[in-house]
């Protein structure tokens, strides 16, 4: 009985020791990140080729995904969503120190014509949206449709 006991013990620790291992080996992303803070939902219909779904509220938990030298682009759906300077600012918070922020958003870049990735039904993609005149300045550098589509490579 004892001699059975240790035998599933030890087979239950060699079939965990994979996971393990593969968590350890897990990179960590380098170069341009580009991170969408939207819910998973609205990330999974509609968001930019190569970009990556980190949701709002799972920040502090999928930030160390990202190499702290890498330079990140934030965004979210257009320009009333605040969500990304949020973010922003909680990375720099973090030790990020290359981090901006694209306030047009998923809308803007789907409405240029972009690529992007997913069926794209949302009703909010349709909508043109425009930039609030702000009092206050962020600490937070902003980056345009264009100089992202430059940085991705995407137009020259």
């Amino acid at each position: 009985m004892k001699r059975m006991k240790r035998s599933f013990l030890i087979i239950g620790l060699i079939a965990l020791l994979p996971a393990c291992w593969s968590d350890q080996k897990q990179e960590k992303r380098t170069g341009l990140v580009v991170v969408n803070v939207l819910e998973k939902e609205l990330f999974d219909d509609c968001h930019i080729k190569g970009s990556v779904n980190i949701p709002f509220e799972k920040v502090d938990e999928l930030a160390d995904t990202i190499d702290k030298g890498a330079q990140v682009v934030i965004y979210c759906s257009n320009y009333q969503c605040t969500s990304s300077e949020f973010v922003a600012k909680q990375m720099r918070s973090q030790g990020f120190g290359d981090v901006s922020v694209y306030e047009a958003g998923m809308a803007e870049w789907y409405q240029k014509g972009l690529p992007v990735e997913g069926n794209c039904k949302k009703a909010y993609l349709k909508k043109t949206c425009s930039k609030f005149a702000e009092d206050d300045v962020s600490e937070i550098p902003v980056i345009s449709t264009q100089e992202l589509a430059k940085k991705m490579q995407v137009i020259s």
